[in-house]
């Protein structure tokens, strides 16, 4: 009586852990890219209240809003725009672009955009549908 295992049961095998070590790979690449976005989200969200004080405080000073720009974020460069003046809206108030391009694709951001109310919005732009956060539009 032989013992062991056949080629064909030893083939079958290495597929399936090759199946599953590919899915794993998959899904543990989505989950970085996810918390990397969330990341950026928290970096420039906590820009808010700064942009709100400086803005408030001295208007006519808007230079002071670059400041916010040198905040350090791992993933992103950090750029702030100053609201109209006439309808105190900016559209890409913080900005987060994406360094690694090879990660999300060309020119990939988040960025929260500020309404005449002082309200704040998320948005995304070039980012795959399945890795924006649920608050951003």
């Amino acid at each position: 009586m032989n013992k062991g295992f056949t080629l064909v049961e030893l083939v079958i095998t290495a597929a399936i852990i090759g199946v599953l070590s590919a899915m794993a790979v998959i899904v543990y690449s989505n989950y970085v890219k996810r918390s990397v976005i969330a990341t950026a989200l928290s970096d420039i969200s906590s820009l808010k209240n700064d942009y709100e004080l400086i803005f408030n405080e001295n208007y006519s000073e808007v230079d002071q809003l670059n400041q916010l720009s040198i905040s350090k974020s791992d993933y992103c460069d950090i750029t702030v725009t100053a609201p109209d003046p006439s309808t105190l809206v900016a559209t890409k108030a913080i900005t987060c672009l994406f360094r690694n391009d090879k990660f999300f694709g060309e020119n990939a951001e988040i960025y929260l955009s500020r309404n005449s109310d002082g309200l704040y919005q998320c948005h995304v732009q070039n980012i795959e549908v399945k890795f924006i956060p649920k608050t951003c539009v």
